[in-house]
């Protein structure tokens, strides 16, 4: 067992976390798992602030209309107006260092927002537009200067030009909106939903030889952790609209995972469930009943939470609670987790969104709830927020 979680970036919020941060895998579905699920719980505050809109992500490789005419003259502008005006190869970049016209470079191609949302406010006659990029920590700056920067400049150039061009043309005919706002989203995602497990194959979760997992910690170090609910953040800061994650691998050796513990957890939430216990509502008190019904268990995980793991012990546990509070779904969320490409990804978008929005933060939560009843009756504080 090591004595203490590899850190990695050595980043202020690692606690959060969890240690144990790798390398993203090179050809894996997991960037693609990032942003599937920050778009999924976008897209559900998003719709909180505004009646009326649509988030598109980038996976969609066809942005379709929305059925609103105005949103939809929007999102025409967008598609078009979204690309690098010149290719960046070495012969463009060389011809444009030479101060050659942009109609003489060879056009680049279209290039698309991680996340888009779109939206029309009424009573401020406005169409406002967000934008959320996704990358690693590692990747943070790049991100910025070559993502959120150059394509914000896009929609605050051609896009609001051209489409409020169109908006006065259309206003000589009635009342529509006079304005195109562009900015970065504002959403930051809330510590209870930064870590992100990925299951093993479905059906061998008690023979798992590592546990992996997604975390938006990172996000921090570039913008504000939200307060209750609350978010402190400069319209003009750069980095508004960037969600940051990292990558987690920690084997069974490595941490000592008490595997039997997990599986009567399970089977004594499964028991719950079939009476008609709503798992999501199953108070703290109960959790704590479990640990004082079964001393040895909380001795075994207090000795486990000791050596400063909680957030792997949250993450085991979440999976091996799966297939009792997902059902079905949890397959799904197996699949996904070891989908090689980038096309499996793609072709089940709307069901990964839905399948990581959905359950995933309910069986994190309930996950927690045990992880936490647990340390709280073991003396232990909990580690990094975690729980």
């Amino acid at each position: 067992m090591s004595e203490a979680p590899d850190s990695g970036s050595g980043g202020p919020f690692d606690a959060l976390c969890g240690g144990f941060k790798k390398p993203v895998p090179r050809n894996s579905s997991i960037p693609l798992i990032a942003q599937a699920y920050a778009a999924a719980l976008y897209r559900e505050n998003f719709f909180q602030r505004y009646t009326l809109g649509e988030v598109f992500v980038e996976t969609e490789y066809r942005w379709v209309g929305t059925g609103n005419p105005l949103l939809d003259l929007a999102l025409k502008h967008i598609v078009a107006e979204m690309r690098n005006y010149y290719a960046k190869t070495q012969e463009n970049r060389a011809l444009a260092r030479q101060g050659t016209p942009a109609v003489k470079l060879k056009e680049g191609r279209y290039i698309r927002p991680d996340v888009l949302g779109l939206a029309l406010d009424i009573p401020r006659r406005t169409l406002f537009c967000e934008l959320l990029e996704i990358s690693t920590i590692d990747q943070a700056k790049e991100t910025i200067t070559g993502d959120l920067v150059p394509k914000l400049a896009i929609l605050r150039g051609p896009v609001k030009t051209l489409l409020e061009e169109a908006l006065l043309r259309m206003n000589q005919q009635g009342s529509f909106p006079q304005t195109f706002d562009a900015s970065g989203a504002p959403w930051i995602i809330p510590p209870s939903l930064i870590i992100v497990p990925l299951f093993p194959e479905a059906g061998t979760a008690t023979a798992s030889t590592r546990f992996r997992w997604l975390c938006f910690g990172p996000t921090y170090q570039y913008r504000p952790m939200p307060f209750a609910g609350i978010v402190s953040e400069p319209p003009d800061s750069p980095a508004r609209g960037l969600l940051l994650y990292s990558y987690h691998e920690a084997g069974i050796n490595e941490v000592a995972v008490p595997q039997e513990v997990f599986v009567k957890m399970r089977k004594w939430l499964a028991d719950k469930q079939r009476a008609a216990i709503r798992l999501e509502l199953l108070p703290l008190n109960s959790y704590t009943q479990y640990w004082q019904q079964n001393p040895d268990d909380l001795k075994r995980l207090v000795g486990y939470l000791a050596v400063g793991v909680a957030a792997v012990a949250v993450v085991a546990l979440a999976v091996w609670l799966a297939p009792v509070i997902a059902g079905s779904a949890a397959a799904l969320l197996s699949e996904i987790a070891v989908a090689a490409s980038a096309e499996a990804m793609i072709a089940q978008g709307t069901a990964v969104a839905a399948a990581l929005s959905t359950f995933l933060p309910q069986i994190m939560r309930t996950a927690q709830m045990a992880i936490g009843a647990a340390a709280s009756l073991g003396g232990l504080q909990p580690v990094g927020g975690a729980y």
